[in-house]
């Protein structure tokens, strides 16, 4: 985002403050990022018009937790980085159970998530997002994996509260995010950082 003749890496962090060797620093700025170019456009869609923008709510939804999930780990697949945060967030965390849990990450190994769109708003091999619903999380119908993006915006909600504790309270999973950090924006951090 570019306002005037600051480029920003979140809403409140420009790229001139980004201090790689300050924890607390750029723990705030990714969790900045991801609530202010992810969850909160994600959230103002719904209110647009939810009916129209599920799509691309629940698209942004699991960018974001793909997202967290590369950053401490090195996992390659969608569904591995998803269940890493699953694996950080507590079940009292999460409004669903661990059947529905399973199915959901099963569902994006079967379906490929991330893997491509296309114009029906479905995500390769048929995943369909939805805010009118009555179920819980997922549902599979035909063959079609549909997302309930209600929930899908409070598990995120609860990915990124664990996602910062773990970056705060283990120091394997900080110097994880720090180097991918490095390495995912070495364009942009030698582009606008001092030195």
């Amino acid at each position: 985002m570019k306002i005037e003749d600051e480029i920003f890496f979140s809403p409140k962090c420009s790229w001139q403050s980004i201090d790689i060797d300050s924890k607390e620093h750029l723990i705030e700025c990714y969790i900045d990022r991801i609530i202010g170019y992810y969850l909160d456009p994600a959230e103002e869609l719904l209110k647009i018009d939810p009916s129209k923008y599920s799509f691309a709510c629940g698209s942004l939804l699991l960018c974001a937790m793909d997202a967290m999930g590369r950053s401490i780990t090195s996992f390659k697949g969608v569904k591995e980085r998803i269940n890493k945060l699953f694996e950080l967030t507590p079940d009292e965390e999460l409004s669903i159970s661990s059947s529905v849990k399973d199915q959901f990450l099963r569902s994006i190994n079967i379906h490929e998530l991330r893997h491509g769109l296309v114009h029906e708003g479905l995500l390769r091999n048929g995943y369909l997002f939805t805010s009118n619903s009555n179920f819980n999380l997922i549902q599979e119908e035909n063959g079609i994996a549909i997302v309930n993006v209600n929930y899908l915006i409070d598990i995120t909600k609860a990915f990124i509260k664990c996602f910062k504790n773990e970056l705060n309270s283990n120091k394997d999973s900080w110097f994880s995010f720090r180097n991918h950090f490095s390495e995912d924006f070495k364009k942009e951090l030698k582009m606008f950082t001092p030195g």
